[in-house]
C-alpha cells in the first residue's frame, strides 16, 4: 500500500514542487522590475522625484535625502499604498537643503580635492574613495540625480587631466 502510494504520489508531488519553483524563479525578476517601475512612477507623480526606490522581492527600499520629515513620510506612504508591496524600508536621510546644490573639484599639484554637497551617503562614500581629499556633506535639494552624477563624473575626469585649477558644479551647470 505504502509502496503504491509512493509510486503514484511522489512523482506528482515532485512535479508540482519543481514547476512551482521554476515558475517563481522566472517570475521574480519581472515582478521586481515591475514593482520598482511602478514605485518610481508613483514617486514622480507625487512630487517625490528626489527619492530613489529599489525592490527585493515584494519589499521596497526607499533612499535619498530631504529636508523635512513630512516629505520623508509622504514618500513612504506612496510606496506602501502600491499593490503587491510587502514592506517599505525607509532609509531617507534628513539633511539641510542646499540651493543651489554645489560641488567643487579643486586641483593643486595634481591632487584632487572635492568640497561641497552630495545627495546621499552612498554617493558620499563613492566620491570619498575616488579622490585623494574629500570635504563633503550630505544635503537635500539636489537636482536630477542621474544627470548630477554624470556632471560629477565629467568634472572628476577633467580634474584628473589638470595640474592645477578648479571646476564647480552648481545644480546641473
Amino acid at each position: 500500500m505504502i509502496k503504491d502510494l509512493l509510486f503514484w504520489v511522489a512523482p506528482g508531488a515532485l512535479t508540482v514542487i519543481g514547476t512551482t519553483g521554476v515558475a517563481l524563479a522566472m517570475a521574480s525578476p519581472v515582478m521586481v522590475a515591475d514593482l520598482t517601475a511602478k514605485g518610481r512612477a508613483q514617486l514622480d507623480a507625487s512630487d517625490a522625484s528626489w527619492a530613489e526606490v529599489a525592490a527585493t522581492g515584494r519589499d521596497l527600499f526607499l533612499t535619498g535625502s530631504t529636508d523635512s520629515e513630512q516629505k520623508r513620510s509622504a514618500a513612504e506612504r506612496v510606496l506602501a499604498a502600491l499593490p503587491g508591496t510587502g514592506t517599505v524600508d525607509n532609509r531617507i536621510f534628513l539633511a539641510a537643503a542646499e540651493t543651489p546644490f554645489r560641488l567643487k573639484a579643486i586641483v593643486e599639484d595634481g591632487v584632487i580635492t572635492l568640497r561641497g554637497s552630495v545627495p546621499n551617503q552612498v554617493v558620499l562614500e563613492d566620491l570619498t574613495h575616488r579622490v585623494e581629499v574629500a570635504n563633503l556633506a550630505v544635503h537635500a535639494g539636489y537636482p536630477d540625480l542621474q544627470h548630477w552624477r554624470e556632471g560629477v563624473d565629467f568634472a572628476i575626469a577633467r580634474a584628473a587631466e589638470m595640474e592645477s585649477g578648479e571646476i564647480e558644479l552648481s545644480d546641473l551647470t
